[in-house]
């Protein structure tokens, strides 16, 4: 029996699911030119181009590196946008796509409006975080997806906008260190908590899932004596309460309720939503910085929940002993806060870097030690 090539290996569709998200664009259509069969294979198969990544990012790739830097730059150029807008226009490559990543590059508002109304593609999954996008325009045309006198629902299930990017893997290789899913704390950056992003998550619902959802917490519901108008959630905690092992969303309506979340990162051998919203952290509940003041500890992650805090409502449960640290329980303050023997003053062991577990920067620089020697 004959050994089996390349391209009968690769004419598997489920090798394919398997095997092309993981290869560079570039690459694909460098096979598609080693001879008609593969550019056969690459054109008409329907799992080629199912999950396209074509993100990059500027902060990922080494500054020391002169053709990396050459080509962030070139990220930047109206030439780089207008190939871009090429490669995505491309029928057989558009055409199976249904996990797309957008991450950090020039898109424009425009070019989304043509890939999530048009019938010709089916987008399930969408990944545009930090990319340089106008947002009023970008909630309308996520006001326009979701429209009620629209005929049939939208191809589009989910969308990464609010987080940081994954590790890039698209266009550029890069040895980015793969962000860590379950990691608990602020997950959104200021400069996208707008409020008017308050509306467009209502109104997306249950149609379109984000990688966050509006704050949980008791205070933004109708009839709390300190009511809170409804904030977009930007820290993610533990599902349970240090204190009472539970929490008010879980007590009352139960965390499966809640409005489905998409997880980082994103899914790369299916575009289900199902398994988007699946994973590890899908569970944990989300509040914003206003919900959980003077009860999250930045540094572990503990959090107390209203029934808690009890009547006390400004107690603290937290301090800042450190900016850099943040707000600390009193568990983290003793694993980070000194006492200098010389000086009495208190700092913090892990960012005063001079310092030890006995001296402070300043009493332990070699002239000042010198001195106590004498």
């Amino acid at each position: 029996m004959a050994p089996l090539s390349l391209l009968h290996l690769l004419s598997n569709e489920y090798l394919l699911l398997a095997t092309t998200p993981y290869l560079l664009p570039t690459e694909l259509l460098a096979l598609a030119l080693c001879s008609r069969s593969y550019y056969s294979l690459v054109k008409h198969s329907r799992s080629v181009w199912r999950h396209l990544n074509l993100s990059v990012s500027p902060h990922a790739l080494p500054a020391t590196t002169t053709g990396s830097t050459a080509i962030v730059q070139r990220t930047q150029t109206p030439l780089y946008q207008t190939e871009l807008n090429q490669l995505l226009t491309k029928p057989f490559v558009l055409r199976d796509v249904k996990t797309l990543i957008l991450d950090g590059l020039p898109v424009t508002v425009e070019l989304l409006y043509d890939l999530l109304s048009s019938p010709k593609y089916k987008i399930q999954l969408l990944s545009i975080r930090e990319c340089n996008l106008n947002e009023g325009q970008l909630m309308l045309l996520f006001q326009y997806l979701v429209r009620t006198t629209r005929e049939k629902p939208p191809t589009l299930k989910g969308c990464y906008w609010f987080g940081g990017m994954d590790a890039p893997g698209g266009i550029f290789p890069s040895t980015y260190k793969q962000k860590d899913p379950n990691e608990k704390g602020r997950f959104i950056k200021p400069a996208k908590l707008n409020d008017d992003w308050v509306g467009i998550l209502k109104a997306c619902e249950g149609t379109i899932a984000f990688d966050t959802r509006l704050c949980s917490g008791p205070r933004h519901e109708e009839g709390d004596e300190h009511h809170l108008e409804p904030k977009v959630a930007s820290v993610r905690l533990s599902k349970n309460c240090t204190g009472c092992g539970s929490s008010p969303e879980a007590r009352k309506h139960g965390i499966h309720r809640l409005p489905k979340v998409v997880v980082a990162p994103v899914p790369v051998t299916t575009s289900d939503i199902r398994v988007a919203c699946k994973a590890a952290d899908s569970e944990d509940i989300l509040r914003c910085e206003t919900c959980v003041k003077n009860r999250w500890c930045e540094r572990c992650g503990k959090w107390w929940c209203e029934s808690c805090v009890g009547e006390r409502a400004d107690k603290k449960f937290v301090s800042l002993d450190c900016y850099d640290c943040g707000m600390m329980c009193s568990d983290c303050t003793r694993c980070t806060s000194r006492t200098c023997k010389s000086c009495r003053g208190e700092y913090c062991r892990v960012h005063n870097e001079g310092a030890d577990n006995n001296w402070c920067e300043w009493c332990n620089s070699p002239e000042r030690r010198l001195r106590r020697e004498l």
